[in-house]
């Protein structure tokens, strides 16, 4: 069963609903409209069956999103096959679709979700990539530069739009969004990592060993910003008397000691 906490609607999407219908485009609009649902529905299924939850929904003008907060514990072939899902299903109705119209929608939809742009399908999957190579805190920062050269890319195709097809502001709407994100989500996916890490402590056991180089002089934040989720970190340091050598676990008890060090001071 899926349980929901809450279900959002941006008044985006009843921006885009109402030009729809004043255009004549009600068919056009509902066809996506489900697509786009079973798009969702697919990701959240995936998330159910590999044990997650799922907080809540937001409708938004270019699709559903679905708030899952604890996938990050999920292995690097778990989380990908997650984000996967919803452009899959809509390849599978292009597939077996009998309308061209549907096969074209579904298609679009696929190839959209996939562009490396955060928080679509691809920009997910190849954060998760990312993270895997140079920490999460890293990845999120790689991501939000895409992110934010991408909105000023959709702000000139959209403004294009607007100017070639009035009163058509669908692609404005996506640079609004993705400049909306982007700071956002780079800042949100470090503080969950560290909640995660830090707090919760929840990290998977039994993961690959990775060992890395670190400067004597490196500080715990600088360590944590080259965790990932899909290996165990050793730190190994070369000092002139000796290796040291500082584990996951050592950087993270580190911060969190330092932070309550200094909410014991206040």
């Amino acid at each position: 069963m899926i349980k929901l906490r809450r279900l959002r609607i941006s008044w985006g999407l009843m921006l885009v609903a109402a030009i729809a219908v004043t255009s004549g485009r009600t068919v056009l609009f509902l066809t996506v409209f489900i697509s786009a649902a079973l798009h969702e529905l697919a990701h959240v299924l995936a998330a159910i069956a590999f044990g997650r939850k799922v907080e809540a929904v937001t409708i938004l003008p270019i699709g559903f999103m679905a708030d899952m907060p604890d996938l990050e514990p999920l292995r690097f072939w778990r989380k990908l096959l997650v984000y996967a899902a919803g452009p899959g299903i809509n390849v599978i109705i292009a597939i077996f679709a009998n309308n061209p119209e549907i096969t074209a929608i579904n298609i679009a939809m696929a190839a959209f979700n996939l562009l490396p742009i955060y928080p679509l399908d691809g920009g997910r999957i190849t954060l998760v990539i990312l993270s895997r190579h140079f920490g999460i805190m890293q990845g999120a920062a790689m991501i939000r530069r895409v992110n934010v050269t991408a909105a000023k890319l959709f702000m000139a195709m959209g403004l294009i739009q607007f100017i070639l097809f009035p009163p058509n502001i669908s692609v404005l709407l996506i640079a609004y969004y993705l400049l909306r994100t982007a700071r956002a989500n780079s800042v949100n996916l470090s503080l969950r990592l560290y909640k995660a890490l830090v707090l919760d402590k929840s990290k998977p056991v039994n993961l690959p060993i990775r060992l890395t180089k670190a400067s004597p002089n490196s500080t715990p934040q600088d360590l944590f910003a080259r965790i990932n989720w899909d290996n165990y970190t050793i730190f190994v340091a070369h000092t002139p008397e000796s290796v040291v050598l500082i584990t996951e676990n050592d950087v993270v008890d580190m911060i969190a000691s330092a932070q309550y060090n200094e909410n014991t001071a206040r």
